[in-house]
């Protein structure tokens, strides 16, 4: 009996002992996952082959992808982001791998994302793959596109989820980021360390001052009075049309879009109505209009003005364009307006509704005769463009230097042994030409942005922190701010051009 009786407790101590190993198996196991740490991509590498958490960042999510089901509500795993790094134990992330001149995205369960065709919806799939393409935007979420459509996160509390949407309404969704998995020495991320610190660095700009100036004899307008009626702009027809080239009494040469209602020059508010002068008659003194009995009192002739030539009707409704609002002609209450200041060319247009102009009179003041003018060479206008000195020590960095872009146009300037470069009072300057970005008819006004950049690998890594001047803003700013006495005829130059305006 006490034999059995051992059995039996033998038999029961060695099937707890074997639970106890199937209940702490898993628990050990659990404890001893690796974390990850993933760091979020702030600069596009030239391949983006890796491994990755896919973030949508106000919503401290990512797309999960342990899942088996992959395009469904929620598919999403919390995560705590932290300066721009999130570490976790979870086998969420995505394998991007290159193929061809796009990529496939692979989830951590094994299977291929994508889209077939430009729609809502993602496709998924353990054996084929889909293409996709990745661009890094200007605020760091990136475009993930398959087929058209764009992977993006749809916040919606009964969606939550991470999904491909069409191109046409895509926007509707919220932007997501890629954080990419640390290296297994515990080492960053190509370029991400040095976009941290090349982000700290700040610039700078200013004037070097060196320009050619030269002189030449200009013949004077002689002024006059401009009568401009219906026939005379050859749009008599009930309906728009543009016009160019029109001449009268003085030197002014005039474009327009008008249309012939009510025996008037007819004008709308509607781009591009209204009417320009594309060459001078001189100083603009005056505008004087003959009112259409069939205009609506209250309707108002806005007069611009400005010192470069208007190219079209068009200008008008461009606010970098349109000029100086010299002032208003309103229907029922005044028919002429005196010109204050010294303006080349004028326009004017409908601030509102259709108007009919029996007769616009444009007086120009004028001397005749020759003069003297100094002409400014703009194309050899140097700036000095500079970023803080700390950017040399910026580790790993293969070439640093300063970016300077002016519209579509883009030009680096790398450190080297030339003369071009110095290290002065904390910083690096490099001087550049207004011609080196490239050449157009107003460079002092051209706006110039200079931002700090270094090359870690195949990694470009840009600065935020960005100055953006023109010539024209730095010599107002050097002249009123500053009290720089020594740009006085420059800021002269630059008022009398109407390039800056003078206060």
């Amino acid at each position: 009996m006490k034999a059995a009786v051992k059995r039996i407790l033998s038999l029961v101590v060695g099937l707890c002992i074997a639970l106890l190993g199937v209940i702490c198996m898993p628990i050990v196991t659990a404890n001893a996952a690796e974390a990850k740490t993933y760091v979020k991509v702030t600069s596009a590498p030239s391949d983006w082959s890796g491994e990755y958490l896919i973030v949508y960042e106000s919503g401290k999510v990512a797309f999960d992808g342990s899942r088996t089901t992959m395009d469904a509500v929620s598919n999403t795993k919390a995560v705590t982001i932290t300066d721009d790094t999130i570490t976790t134990t979870e086998n969420i992330y995505f394998n991007i791998a290159i193929s061809g001149t796009s990529y496939t995205i692979q989830s951590a369960s094994g299977y291929y994302i994508g889209q077939t065709s430009n729609a809502n919806g993602l496709k998924s799939d353990k054996s084929t793959t889909y293409e996709n393409t990745i661009d890094l935007n200007n605020d760091k979420t990136v475009n993930l596109v398959s087929s058209g459509a764009y992977l993006r996160f749809n916040s919606a509390s009964d969606q939550l989820r991470f999904r491909y949407y069409k191109s046409s309404s895509y926007t509707g969704q919220k932007g997501i980021c890629l954080y990419k998995l640390q290296d297994n020495q515990g080492g960053s991320v190509e370029g991400v360390t040095q976009q941290a610190e090349v982000d700290k660095v700040t610039a700078s700009m200013r004037l070097a001052y060196s320009y050619k100036a030269t002189e030449k004899e200009i013949e004077l307008l002689a002024g006059g009075t401009d009568i401009l009626n219906r026939g005379w702009t050859g749009s008599t027809g009930g309906s728009y049309a543009d016009w160019s080239d029109k001449t009268a009494t003085s030197s002014a040469v005039y474009a327009g879009q008008s249309a012939g209602g009510n025996s008037s020059i007819q004008l709308r508010a509607t781009n591009p109505s209204g009417i320009v002068t594309t060459g001078s008659g001189g100083k603009a003194a005056k505008v004087v209009v003959t009112w259409n009995s069939n205009t609506a009192d209250g309707r108002t002739l806005q007069v611009y003005g400005k010192n470069t030539a208007y190219s079209a009707a068009t200008d008008l409704y461009n606010s970098s364009k349109q000029g100086t609002l010299l002032g208003t002609i309103v229907k029922g209450t005044s028919t002429e307006l005196t010109i204050n200041g010294d303006y080349e060319y004028i326009g004017l247009r409908s601030s509102s509704g259709a108007m009919y102009l029996s007769e616009i009179q444009i007086t120009w003041a004028g001397e005749g005769g020759t003069a003297t003018e100094t002409v400014l060479e703009d194309s050899s206008f140097r700036l000095q463009c500079g970023v803080d000195a700390s950017l040399l020590a910026i580790e790993g960095a293969t070439e640093y230097g300063i970016r300077v872009t002016a519209g579509d146009n883009e030009k680096d300037y790398t450190a080297s042994n030339s003369n071009s470069w110095k290290v002065e009072d904390g910083m690096v300057y490099v001087v550049i030409n207004l011609g080196d970005i490239g050449a157009n008819n107003e460079r002092m006004t051209t706006e110039f942005t200079v931002a700090a950049y270094v090359k870690v690998g195949d990694v470009t890594c840009v600065s935020e922190l960005t100055k953006t001047y023109s010539v024209a803003t730095m010599v107002k700013a050097y002249y009123e701010q500053h009290e720089r006495t020594e740009v006085e005829h420059l800021y002269d130059y630059l008022v009398e051009k109407g390039l800056i305006k003078e206060g």
